[in-house]
């Protein structure tokens, strides 16, 4: 769903970003124009849709971090980007 004629901005979540409040949260905060994510919920698009922020579900799988790779890497040609690996929040350092 686009709410916009034009997109300046496009954020991108991989895995449950459409599931993900702070992310949600953060994106409306920046202004953005569009999400790309996965683990779209009802409730979600009735946010991102009060918040006039469009949105592509590529599912859960689809948006992990070997796909965001080459995806990047698909688009540096034409748009400015850039891959932030955040890290493994979920394990201690030096576990995997």
């Amino acid at each position: 769903r686009f709410f916009k004629d034009k997109v300046k901005k496009i954020s991108f979540f991989s895995g449950c970003g459409l599931n993900y409040l702070p992310f949600l949260e953060l994106s409306a905060e920046q202004e953005i124009d569009l999400i790309i994510s996965g683990d779209l919920t009802h409730k979600t698009a009735l946010y991102l849709a009060s918040k006039k922020i469009g949105f592509i579900d590529i599912t859960h799988y689809f948006s992990e971090i070997p796909g965001v790779k080459g995806l990047v890497e698909k688009l540096s040609p034409f748009a400015e980007v850039e891959f932030i690996d955040a890290g493994a929040p979920f394990y201690e350092s030096g576990h995997s």
